[in-house]
C-alpha cells in the first residue's frame, strides 16, 4: 500500500498535448453535425453539440472535437455544457483536456479543469494523482478534495496519507474525507447511481478513529473540525470531538457549522453541553434552514426538555414555523405546552400550505389535543375556526369528542367549517350523519335561493365606503380605485366604476349608474377568482378607439368609447373590457389566443396593442427566450347578432425570431 501511495504521490501527470487516435471514418451523420458546430448561427451549433452529446461511444474524432471546443475562451454555455457532459462520459481521454485546464493560469479555466476531473475520478483512478499532484502545488486550491467524488474507494488511499507523516497530507485527506462524509449524508441512491459515488458507512471509518482523534489537535483549524465530524460520523458515542463540534456552532462558522450540528443530534443526550449554543442559534440565526436543523437536533438531544425553545422558534418565526412541526412531531411523548401555541398560530392566515403541517401536527397528537381544538371552533377568529375544523378532520380515525366536535362545526356561520364538518362526519354513521344530512340540504336550499337584484339607491359616500367582513370573509374590503366613465368632466360622468379589495377575498368591481344628484345604482357587479386569490384588478382607465360596424349591408367604421379594468393574473377571454353607449356599459369578449399571463395587452390611449414571448424550445419550462410575436388588435361590433356582438379579435401579427444570447446574459 505504501508503494502505491507513493507512486501516487509523485506530483502532477505530465501530459502530452499528442493528438488522439486517428478516428475510423466518421459516420455521415457526425460528420454533419461536427460541420454544423461552425454555423454562423449560434442555435444550429448549440443543436449540433446536443446531438453530439448524445451519441455514446462518440468517435475519437468527435471526442476531439469536443475537447477543442471545451478549451475555448468564452464558449457559450450550452455548447460548452455539452462538450464537458461528453469528456466526462468518455472517460481516459478525457483526462489530457481536464489536467491542461485545470493547471491554467486562468481562474475560471482552472476551475472547468478540476470540475471536469472531479467528475472523472469515480471512474478512472488515473485521475487521482493528478489532483493530488495539483494539491501538493497548491494546497490552498483544495484539488484533493475532488476526489470526494469517489466516495468509498478513495478511503484506503486517504488513511494511507493521514499515517504518512506529512502535514499537507494529513489535512488534505482529513478534510476529503470530510467531503465524503457531506456527500453520504445529502445525496440521493439517484445521485449515487447517476455519478457513480460510493457512499461511506460509519464502519468503513472506524480503522481510522486513531487518528481521527490524534488530528482534533492539528494546528490547521479546518483540519481539526474536519477531524472531529470524522470521529463523530465513525462512532456519535465518542465525546472527544464534541467540544469541537460545540465550538463550531457556537463561532458559527459557516463552512462546518451544518455538519456541527448534525453530529451534536448524532450524539444524542450526550450533547447536551452544547445545548446553551443550539438555542442560541435557534433564537438569533438568521439562516432559516439552519434553525430548522438546530431544532430537530435540540429535540434528539434533550426530547421534551426542547419544548419551551421550540414554542419561542414558533411564535417568532412566523414565516417559516412549518419547517420547525415534523420536528415536533417527532417529539415522544409529545409536548403538551405546544397545543395552545400551534393553535394561536391558526388566527394568522387560512389553511394553505404554510399551515399544513401545522394541522398534521396537532392532528397526529390525536385525542391530546381534542379539547384545545373542540374549544377553539368557538372562536370569533374566523381563521382559528377553519383551520380548528381542518385538523379534527384529519385525524384518522376520528376520535369520539372529535365526532362531537364537528358536530357542533355543522352549525357554523362559515360555509368552509361546515364543509369541512360535514366531509369527515360523512361516513360517521349515527346522529352525526343524520346531521350532516340536515345540514347538507340547509345549504342545497340555501344555494337554489336565487340572489336578490340590488336595486337600491346609494350615495357616493357610500358605494366608496368600507365593506364590512361577513360570515364568509375574516377581513373587510377597502376602496382600492374609483373611476368616473366619461369623455368630458367628472362630475358629468354618468358611470363610475368602484374597485374594493381585502385581505385573503376577491377583488370586488362594480359599475355605478347615475340615477340621480348624488344617487346611485348598481349596473353590474363583478369579482376576481375566489380561489387565485393573487389576481387582482389594476387601475382602471377609458381610451377611445375606432371600430368595425358590421351590418347585413356590410362593414363601415366608427368612433367609440371604451373603458377596460384589466386583471393582474391570467386575463381571460371575457374580461373586463366595456363600450360605453349613453349610460349602458356593454362587454366586449376579447377574442385572442394571446392574453395569457405571460404577454401584454395595451389598450392605452385605443393603441390595440399586445406582445407574446415565445418559450425556450429547448426548456419549455423555463425560458420566454424563443423570440416574441407582437400584434395589433381591432375591435367590432356585429349587428348582424342578436343582441349584437362586441369583441376584440386579432387585427395583424408579426413573429420575431430569437436574439443569439451568449452565455453572460442568456
Amino acid at each position: 500500500m505504501k508503494l502505491v501511495f507513493a507512486g501516487l504521490l509523485l506530483g502532477v501527470a505530465i501530459v502530452s498535448q499528442a493528438e488522439y487516435a486517428r478516428p475510423e471514418e466518421p459516420s455521415a451523420d457526425i460528420s454533419h453535425l461536427i460541420q454544423q458546430l461552425h454555423d454562423p448561427d449560434l442555435d444550429r451549433r448549440r443543436d449540433a453539440a446536443r446531438e453530439l452529446s448524445k451519441i455514446s461511444p462518440l468517435p475519437p474524432e468527435g471526442i476531439n472535437v469536443m475537447a477543442s471546443l471545451l478549451e475555448q475562451p468564452n464558449q457559450d454555455y450550452v455548447i460548452q455544457n455539452s462538450a464537458f457532459n461528453v469528456l466526462c462520459n468518455d472517460g481516459a481521454s478525457a483526462v489530457s483536456v481536464a489536467t491542461r485546464l485545470a493547471q491554467s493560469t486562468d481562474k475560471s479555466r482552472s476551475q472547468q479543469g478540476l470540475a471536469l476531473l472531479e467528475c472523472l475520478a469515480p471512474r478512472d483512478k488515473d485521475v487521482w494523482p493528478i489532483l493530488i499532484g495539483i494539491y501538493k502545488q497548491n494546497p490552498a486550491g483544495n484539488a484533493i478534495e475532488k476526489l470526494a467524488a469517489a466516495g468509498r474507494p478513495l478511503l484506503p488511499l486517504m488513511f494511507e496519507a493521514i499515517k504518512n507523516g506529512d502535514p499537507t497530507m494529513r489535512s488534505g485527506s482529513i478534510l476529503t474525507i470530510y467531503q465524503i462524509i457531506g456527500k453520504t449524508r445529502t445525496m440521493s441512491p439517484e445521485y449515487d447511481a447517476r455519478h457513480h459515488f460510493v457512499p461511506i458507512t460509519p464502519d468503513d471509518l472506524a480503522p481510522a478513529k486513531a487518528e481521527f482523534a490524534a488530528a482534533l489537535h492539528d494546528p490547521n483549524p479546518r483540519a481539526r473540525a474536519a477531524a472531529a465530524v470524522a470521529l463523530n460520523y465513525a462512532d456519535p458515542k465518542d465525546q472527544r470531538p464534541l467540544p469541537i463540534l460545540t465550538d463550531l456552532v457556537s463561532e458559527r462558522n459557516v463552512e462546518f457549522i451544518g455538519a456541527a450540528i448534525q453530529g451534536l443530534k448524532d450524539a444524542g443526550s450526550l450533547a447536551r453541553p452544547a445545548v446553551p449554543a443550539l438555542e442560541h442559534v435557534l433564537a438569533t440565526d438568521s439562516d432559516v434552514v439552519l434553525k430548522w436543523q438546530t431544532a430537530s437536533a435540540l429535540a434528539q438531544i434533550e426530547g421534551q426538555g426542547a419544548c419551551a425553545p421550540l414554542e419561542r422558534a414558533i411564535v417568532t418565526n412566523k414565516d417559516w414555523r412549518d419547517g420547525f412541526v415534523p420536528t415536533i412531531v417527532a417529539i415522544r411523548p409529545p409536548c403538551p405546552r405546544l397545543i395552545p401555541t400551534l393553535i394561536e398560530t391558526f388566527r394568522d392566515e387560512r389553511e394553505y400550505a404554510s399551515l399544513s403541517r401545522t394541522v398534521m401536527a396537532l392532528a397526529d397528537m390525536g385525542p391530546a389535543a381534542v379539547p384545545a381544538l373542540a374549544a377553539s371552533l368557538k372562536s370569533h377568529n374566523l381563521y382559528v375556526r377553519q383551520n380548528a375544523a381542518e385538523t379534527l378532520a384529519a385525524m384518522k380515525p376520528l376520535p369520539p369528542d372529535a365526532v362531537s366536535a364537528l358536530q357542533y362545526a355543522l352549525q357554523d356561520r362559515n360555509s368552509d367549517v361546515r364543509n369541512t364538518a360535514i366531509s369527515a362526519l360523512r361516513t360517521a354513521g349515527g346522529e352525526a350523519q343524520r346531521d350532516v344530512e340536515a345540514a347538507e340540504k340547509r345549504d342545497q336550499q340555501a344555494a337554489t335561493e336565487k340572489p336578490k337584484l340590488d336595486n337600491q339607491t346609494y350615495t357616493r359616500k357610500q358605494i366608496t365606503a368600507q365593506i364590512p367582513p361577513d360570515d364568509e370573509y375574516m377581513y373587510p374590503q377597502t376602496l382600492h380605485y374609483i373611476l368616473p366613465v366619461t369623455k368630458d368632466r367628472a362630475a358629468d360622468a354618468k358611470l363610475l366604476l368602484t374597485v374594493h379589495s381585502g385581505k385573503d377575498r376577491p377583488d370586488r368591481l362594480v359599475i355605478w349608474k347615475k340615477v340621480g344628484p348624488d344617487s346611485y345604482q348598481q349596473e353590474r357587479e363583478m369579482h376576481t377568482d375566489d380561489i387565485l386569490l393573487d389576481d387582482r384588478y389594476d387601475r382602471p382607465f377609458t381610451f377611445r378607439a375606432k371600430y368595425d360596424y358590421i351590418t347585413g349591408k356590410g362593414r363601415s367604421q366608427k368612433d367609440g368609447f371604451f373603458f377596460d379594468v384589466p386583471i393582474s393574473g391570467w386575463r381571460h377571454e371575457d374580461d373586463n373590457i366595456f363600450v360605453v353607449e349613453g349610460d349602458e356599459a356593454i362587454p366586449v369578449n376579447l377574442d385572442s389566443p394571446y392574453g395569457s399571463p405571460s404577454g401584454a395587452n395595451d389598450f392605452r390611449g385605443g393603441k390595440l396593442e399586445f406582445s407574446e414571448n415565445v418559450y425556450d424550445k429547448y426548456d419549455p419550462t423555463c425560458c420566454p427566450t424563443g423570440g416574441e410575436i407582437t400584434g395589433t388588435y381591432k375591435i367590432v361590433e356585429d349587428t348582424t347578432k342578436t343582441p349584437p356582438l362586441w369583441k376584440i379579435v386579432v387585427a395583424t401579427t408579426t413573429s420575431t425570431p430569437p436574439t443569439l444570447h451568449s452565455s453572460s446574459n442568456h
